[in-house]
């Protein structure tokens, strides 16, 4: 199998219609600022009866509250979408029917599991690149009270020393029309 990895955005592809028999994204898309637009991207280059595969975080899960931090310092612009409607069925089914059929969403567990706070929280701070992106654009009395809140929440939330945060996430597939 011959693979190409191409960066692009998924509200305009640089890829002509229907070229691909499948698509896949594993918490991608679902940060798109238009998901409508994203849909139709990528229902335009996928071939018909070609396939969607999507893995989203589902919406309401315990670790939304190591969030609230965040969006309270750099609140998202209006102009973009709550990434967690990925993870409402309902809502996504509505994105994806006009152009989709045969919509399936199965929630799936998952967990994360850190040895201590202080692993839990570099996690988080580091290798998420919303939080990351978002700690670099701080103040540094601003970084120290973010960390501090998430220190504090992610303290509330562990069992002694060890931290494991049920996350789970939407598997979505659909076949194009």
């Amino acid at each position: 199998m011959n693979v190409t990895w191409a960066l692009a955005d998924v509200d305009t592809l640089p890829f002509t219609a229907a070229t691909f028999d499948v698509i896949t994204s594993c918490f991608g898309v679902m940060f798109a600022a238009d998901p409508p637009a994203a849909v139709a991207e990528m229902a335009c280059v996928l071939r018909p009866g070609g396939r969607i595969a999507l893995v989203n975080w589902c919406a309401d899960r315990p670790t939304d509250t190591l969030w609230e931090p965040l969006l309270r310092r750099r609140p998202r612009s209006p102009a973009t979408a709550d990434p967690n409607d990925w993870g409402r069925p309902q809502v996504l089914a509505g994105w994806l029917w006009p152009e989709f059929i045969e919509v399936a969403s199965t929630r799936r567990p998952f967990s994360w599991d850190f040895p201590t706070v202080t692993a839990a929280l570099d996690y988080f701070l580091t290798a998420s690149p919303l939080h990351a992106a978002a700690l670099a654009a701080l103040s540094p009395d601003e970084q120290n009270g973010l960390r501090g809140e998430l220190s504090a929440r992610l303290t509330a939330m562990s069992a002694g020393d060890v931290v494991s945060l049920a996350s789970p996430y939407l598997l979505v597939t659909a076949r194009r029309r």
